[in-house]
């Protein structure tokens, strides 16, 4: 299987799927920065499963972003609420906020249940009236018309902190009591104009299958520049033994990043308790 830049290993060793592994952040304040240079701008697909030992009722969710200054910043939360934020700003005080969002309605009391894996992905192709959107378990909770310059201006991935330049500037003033995930696994990047829809990445709610040509097809074309990679993250699954596991969170573009275990609070997890896991708890 053809991927973008090759960091790819090998597939599981038969039958189905299953994740034995992932990255866990005590008090739910990991980050991991994108396999890119710097931060990445647009034209991207972006997913990953995850699990909080926090009530979303309590503390929202950020699921990562890039929080430079007050000019320059993007985030997606889960708000305590229910609702789902997204916000993205380049020159904020020489140009319009890029995108602002909520969702119509508030996730369902599934989608919110902690001990639990949910899907979290943004879809950001070049162009299409309201193509972009941020899904939760499969469901779309925001959408956006592309602009092809920072529709997703993401670094990190997990918590990326709090701070009014954030939560002041989206549509509601939702405060800053909001954690990242707890566990967080099988983290997939695709950089291209036309990246896997999340009909290609939901796949019915498992994770993805890895000898599947339609779920694991990286070789897309677009990217922003050469500095931007695509890959399947497993975040430490090379130190298990089980063959249902696999891992390319060494790899990176000249430049790029891809070190979850020393950019912010990661450590490996098999808690027994949590992994192995194979599908999302469902909508």
């Amino acid at each position: 299987m053809a991927l973008n830049n090759e960091y790819w290993q090998a597939p599981p060793a038969g039958g189905g799927y299953e994740i034995d592994a992932g990255a866990y952040a005590d008090g739910s304040d990991g980050k991991f920065h994108l396999p890119v240079t710097y931060y990445l701008n647009k034209r991207a697909s972006l997913m990953y499963w995850y699990q909080n030992d926090y009530a979303n009722t309590s503390n929202g969710t950020q699921f990562g972003g890039f929080g430079s200054n007050s000019n320059d910043f993007a985030t997606g939360i889960l708000h305590s609420n229910g609702y789902m934020y997204y916000v993205s700003a380049y020159s904020h005080n020489n140009a319009a906020i890029r995108h602002n969002l909520k969702s119509g309605t508030a996730a369902t009391s599934n989608m919110r249940a902690h001990d639990q894996w949910h899907q979290y992905h943004i879809y950001s192709p070049q162009s299409g009236t309201n193509a972009g959107g941020i899904y939760l378990d499969g469901v779309k909770m925001c959408q956006f018309t592309p602009n092809d310059y920072s529709d997703v201006f993401w670094m990190h991935v997990g918590f990326v902190g709090t701070g009014s330049h954030f939560t002041n500037e989206m549509v509601d003033d939702i405060g800053d009591s909001h954690k990242g995930p707890t566990y967080m696994a099988q983290f997939y990047l695709e950089t291209a104009s036309s990246p896997k829809t999340n009909a290609n990445l939901h796949d019915s709610g498992a994770v993805i299958d890895l000898t599947s040509a339609t779920d694991f097809d990286l070789n897309g074309t677009g990217a922003e520049n050469n500095g931007e990679g695509s890959g399947l993250f497993m975040f430490g699954a090379q130190t298990t033994t089980s063959s249902l596991t696999a891992n390319s969170n060494t790899s990176a573009p000249s430049g790029g990043v891809a070190d979850w275990a020393t950019d912010g609070n990661w450590t490996l997890s098999t808690d027994s308790n949590v992994f192995p896991f194979s599908g999302w708890y469902g909508a």
